[in-house]
């Protein structure tokens, strides 16, 4: 959910309610969950940057920060090969065949050899992708 201070406004105006009740709710209102990311997931800037002060740039923050996958496990994924993986890495759609097939329409995410490679549509046996990722191997 996001609420923004126009948002905000217009409810408690809408409501009758002063502008300065406004601002005193606003200053208050603070986000504890997205999803399935909770307050004690948070790492903070000063985090990320002393952890980038003490090692590789690139290890320390992999270490620090969850996998992008912890962010889809509400939606379906494909494992393909890494020919289908290159198809989609070039835009192209792929055509998922055979006994392990998903039997679903919608949104998916594929990877291959365990790195994500894109998130895209299932349909009709085809899967469309939608935004692709060219992670360092």
């Amino acid at each position: 959910m996001s609420v923004t201070r126009e948002r905000v406004t217009y409810a408690t105006l809408a409501a009758g309610q002063t502008p300065e009740f406004n601002q005193r709710f606003d200053e208050a209102l603070r986000r504890t969950r997205v999803g399935g990311f909770g307050e004690e997931d948070a790492v903070t800037l000063a985090e990320l940057e002393a952890v980038k002060d003490n090692a590789t740039e690139h290890d320390a923050l992999t270490r620090a920060l969850k996998p992008i996958e912890s962010a889809l496990g509400d939606i379906p994924a494909l494992a393909l090969s890494l020919s289908d993986a290159a198809r989609l890495r070039q835009g192209q759609p792929v055509l998922v065949r055979g006994r392990d097939a998903p039997i679903f329409s919608g949104t998916a995410y594929a990877t291959s050899r365990g790195m994500l490679v894109a998130v895209g549509e299932m349909e009709a046996g085809e899967f469309r992708p939608k935004r692709i990722f060219n992670f360092p191997r």
